[in-house]
């Protein structure tokens, strides 16, 4: 849903946000996949580690385009 309309940014924000009031209860687990371009997935994900969030969501099906083979995500 709402995730999609957020630049990352506000992503950051709003994931920043929930670490800091969860105050270590629980884990917060954050979607770092938002793009099929490689490297701004493995930039966005580096911030949203550094937020202290437990664990990051990998949409597997953005991560390629559909004119790429299908083993691209097995190697």
């Amino acid at each position: 849903g709402e995730m999609y309309q957020l630049s990352g940014q506000e992503r950051l924000l709003l994931t920043r946000t929930v670490v800091k009031q969860s105050r270590g209860r629980v884990p917060v687990v954050a979607t770092g996949t938002f793009s099929n371009h490689l490297q701004t997935n493995v930039d966005f994900i580096k911030k949203l580690y550094d937020s202290g969030v437990a664990a990051v969501i990998l949409i597997s099906g953005i991560l390629v385009t559909n004119d790429e083979p299908e083993d691209l995500l097995k190697s």
